[in-house]
């Protein structure tokens, strides 16, 4: 049984700091090739579970006891629980909510929206892209900016970002370097869910449903060239 425990337990850290995978890699892997994430996870598991039975002590980042390193595991479970919950990883959750102040549904959708499409355009994080926002100019549907800003990079500060004021949550994306660009609609319908997830669950549940959820917005035109040329 403990053997067993132990198993899940190492399974549960894939994504994990032990294994010093870059943030995110296997949601922008999963973006790219159409496949959950969950089954590439499953995939790499195996093998990673293996190689942490066999290595020592000091190669599991250099820990002093196997008791220091079961804690270490312990706490990294808990991390890609959370990550696996929410669908973002930890890391850029609290960059956003230091950032922002708080955890609500309308920022979640700027940081899901902005990692989604930085990989569906190519575009170079910072400075390799634009964004154009159309949305209410209040709370708490302007909370979307905060979470773009902080998922593309784009800022206020080098005017890569901006918001105009409207009814309907139409937002604008333009990779720079290439002139690829991508329009994305928050539908109303949407906004119901969120809005009702908001009442009924609050603010951090809100958004960990924003998270995962599917139909809360919609591609409504696209342009990205083609290898090779227009």
């Amino acid at each position: 049984m403990a053997r067993i425990l132990l198993d899940i337990t190492l399974l549960a850290t894939v994504i994990a700091p032990l294994l010093q995978l870059p943030s995110g890699a296997f949601g922008i892997a999963a973006v790219i090739t159409g496949t959950p994430d969950i089954v590439l996870q499953l995939i790499a598991a195996p093998m990673i579970v293996l190689a942490l039975k066999r290595a020592r002590p000091q190669e599991l980042g250099g820990f002093a006891s196997w008791r220091t390193a079961n804690r270490r595991i312990g706490r990294c479970a808990i991390q890609v629980w959370r990550k696996g919950a929410s669908g973002m990883d930890e890391k850029t959750l609290e960059m956003a909510v230091a950032f922002h102040g708080h955890l609500g549904p309308y920022l979640a959708l700027g940081l899901r929206l902005g990692e989604l499409v930085l990989v569906r355009l190519k575009a170079r994080k910072h400075f390799g892209i634009r964004v154009i926002v159309h949305c209410p100019p209040q709370p708490p549907a302007s909370c979307l900016v905060d979470g773009l800003q902080v998922s593309t990079g784009a800022t206020y500060g080098k005017r890569n970002i901006e918001l105009h004021p409207a009814d309907n949550i139409v937002v604008h994306f333009f990779n720079t370097d290439t002139n690829d660009r991508l329009t994305v609609q928050i539908p109303t319908t949407a906004q119901e869910r969120m809005a009702a997830w908001l009442k009924e669950l609050g603010e951090e549940e809100a958004a960990k449903r924003t998270l995962t959820e599917d139909g809360l917005f919609e591609i409504v035109a696209e342009k990205i060239a083609t290898e090779g040329g227009g």
